[in-house]
């Protein structure tokens, strides 16, 4: 299965096409140079072995807007070490990146069809709906949330949810296209609705709930054993 990560860096492939898979197997060929000979203490890489690598492949290009790109955009890469005359980077999942190419290189359709719409497809598949369909449908028929369904209530809230949106609205820029995502995305948002408007009712405190027992007892079954 696609995860996230891996539909973000698919993504990036597709937006920036040979330029950005250059930088990418560069990157990662340097890396492996630094790997083999104990250089990894300040990160993966550096911009000056990038560059390097870069021209021993015949291209003559100045990475920095790329890395830019990857570091802000789409967090494929991040700054690990940073001084005057040095920056050196790390990869977020250079496991993922190196799947991702291997795919994209194996694949014999790779950009017949529409890119946007295979970058959509990649992370369609990657929120997983389904699985976060079922689990707020069995909250949603409880009569009471446990510590770790409120738990999984919020990361869905506060994480899940906002990507679940976002995708949502672009695959309606396709009709005809991501029907089953369409319905099951938007079933989702209205069953959370619902759960998060019951939750007050769904959460009250163990304590509450024996204190009312408690209340409904005989005075001289509520008190305290001597």
């Amino acid at each position: 299965m696609v995860t996230l990560t891996e539909s973000i860096i698919a993504e990036f492939l597709l937006k920036y096409g040979e330029r950005g898979k250059a930088v990418i197997k560069a990157a990662l060929e340097v890396s492996q140079e630094y790997r083999d000979s104990g250089r990894w203490d300040l990160g993966h890489f550096d911009f000056k072995g990038l560059v390097r690598k870069l021209e021993e492949l015949g291209i003559h290009y100045n990475p920095s807007r790329l890395l830019r790109i990857m570091e802000r955009d789409y967090g494929i890469i991040e700054t690990s070490y940073r001084s005057g005359s040095q920056r050196w980077f790390t990869f977020s999942d250079m496991e993922a990146i190196k799947k991702v190419l291997k795919s994209l290189e194996n694949s014999t359709n790779f950009l017949i069809d529409d890119p946007e719409v295979f970058a959509l497809e990649l992370q369609v598949k990657a929120l997983r709906v389904d699985n976060i369909y079922e689990k707020v449908r069995d909250m949603s028929s409880k009569p009471k949330l446990t510590s770790a369904d409120k738990e999984f209530l919020k990361k869905t809230v506060f994480e899940d949810l906002p990507l679940i949106a976002k995708v949502l609205k672009e695959t309606y820029r396709y009709d005809g296209l991501f029907d089953e995502f369409k319905y099951r995305a938007t079933n989702l948002l209205r069953l959370l609705n619902k759960l998060i408007r019951e939750v007050p009712e769904k959460t009250k405190s163990l304590s509450d709930t024996l204190s009312k027992e408690s209340s409904a007892l005989p005075t001289k079954l509520r008190r305290a054993p001597q």
